[in-house]
């Protein structure tokens, strides 16, 4: 038991970035206050941590994120053509698959193009986008011919 509650926390200790640490209030540190990291803590840094870890990943060699974003691709692709396949066999859900398809789609691309530092999920998560546009597009031709 003592060695599992060590690994968490350490693994919370991994987890909270250093911004966090040095978004302590001042009157803690000045009251002699330690900073013990909690779950909490560490579950509202664990986004800034993927992001980070992501970034050093791949900008160790840049071919990987070329590959991840093929990846992404090929699955947009993938999920278009299952959603299409899965959603087309009950005729009921087309037009509700397709709002939600749209507003996701639309949603996102505004999200990504507003914003001033494209991060590397961003990317991916766009370049799966893609992919679930142009399966659809596809999806659509398949069903006019």
């Amino acid at each position: 038991m003592a060695a599992t509650h060590g690994a968490s926390r350490l693994l919370v200790r991994r987890l909270v970035a250093e911004e966090d640490i040095k978004e302590l209030n001042q009157e803690e540190l000045n009251q002699g206050s330690v900073y013990k990291p909690t779950r909490a803590r560490a579950v509202l840094a664990l986004p800034r941590t993927i992001v980070k870890e992501a970034e050093f990943y791949f900008k160790e060699r840049p071919r990987r994120l070329l590959t991840a974003g093929a990846i992404a691709v090929l699955m947009g692709f993938f999920g278009a053509t299952s959603a299409a396949t899965i959603i087309g066999s009950v005729a009921d859900w087309d037009p509700l698959a397709a709002a939600v398809l749209l507003f996701w789609t639309e949603t996102f691309t505004r999200v990504y193009y507003m914003s001033e530092k494209k991060t590397i999920p961003m990317k991916l998560i766009n370049a799966f986008k893609i992919g679930l546009v142009y399966g659809m597009a596809v999806e659509a031709m398949k069903l006019g011919t």
